[in-house]
């Protein structure tokens, strides 16, 4: 587990509250592969090596995080990779992670956005397998029960000091992970990147456990438009934060941390009892 950072913030006016935060940097010592990333590949991978299936193929939209690690993991490995990714008009040269992915040897198929919703169906993934025999499958996001099983290890006895945990969601398998270890006084709070409550609410209670309801809350009113999106997000707060030594990004990161900031403030929590799980996601945004 990455080291727990404590920062003397300096920051907007707007909030007095917030002097200090403790920080899980999970994003370091490496921006690609870290973050929740390595644990949510963790098992997967163990499970691709016991299947005895020959790649691994998964799949991520244009400045998809999970396809830039699940391809750098893949090429440190030596394991065949496929992508399967939401844009039939992107192509490997399309940006940064992209080129990263292509270059790290993953094989790129694009596809579009209507085929790219049916990635869950099973009739979908029953097709790719037969498209793709020797392929293990790994959901959008690595989001599954050997993801959570990975995620279920980033707290530690260094986190049980927080009673408020707070970390960007996604695809809800990082969090589910982070709910299944918490301790009786601990709650996570997850800040929703994507315009899509009720799936994720869904999913989170499946994957972290019917019993769990009371231990986690879900903020769905940060997403400023939806996943990737900034209407009327303070650009300036993740430049400030980057020139005091905090990099961030506008996707997840430096949405969630904004989104805590204002829930510490609006609730009285003590700072000092607040932990903020930095994710990674910045690779490809500097």
């Amino acid at each position: 587990m990455s080291d727990i950072e404590k920062l003397h913030l300096v920051l907007p006016e707007e909030f007095p509250a917030v002097a200090s935060l403790a920080f899980l940097r999970l994003d370091l010592p490496d921006p690609v592969e870290g973050g929740n990333k390595q644990y949510k590949l963790k098992y997967n991978i163990e499970d691709f090596h016991a299947s005895g299936r020959k790649r691994i193929l998964t799949f991520g939209g244009a400045f998809s995080n999970h396809i830039a690690a699940t391809a750098s993991a893949c090429s440190r490995l030596s394991i065949p990779s496929v992508g399967i990714i939401r844009g039939e008009e992107l192509n490997s040269n399309a940006n940064r992670v992209l080129q990263f992915a292509s270059e790290s040897g993953m094989e790129l198929h694009f596809v579009s956005r209507e085929e790219y919703r049916r990635r869950s169906d099973s009739d979908y993934k029953h097709f790719l397998q037969k498209r793709f025999p020797d392929a293990f499958i790994i959901p959008e996001g690595g989001t599954n029960s050997a993801a959570v099983r990975g995620c279920e290890e980033i707290l530690s006895e260094e986190t049980t000091f927080a009673k408020h945990i707070f970390l960007p969601v996604g695809t809800g398998g990082t969090i589910s992970g982070i709910i299944r270890s918490l301790r009786p006084h601990q709650k996570a709070h997850g800040i929703a990147v994507v315009a899509s409550e009720e799936t994720l609410r869904s999913v989170i209670t499946e994957l972290s456990g019917d019993n769990a309801v009371d231990k986690w809350e879900l903020h769905s009113q940060y997403t400023y438009g939806g996943y990737g999106k900034t209407q009327g997000f303070p650009l300036q707060f993740i430049n400030h934060m980057k020139t005091a030594g905090l990099p961030l990004d506008f996707v997840y990161s430096g949405k969630a941390l904004y989104a805590a900031l204002q829930i510490i403030q609006q609730r009285g929590y003590n700072p000092s009892e607040c932990l903020f799980v930095h994710t990674g996601g910045y690779a490809f945004m500097q």
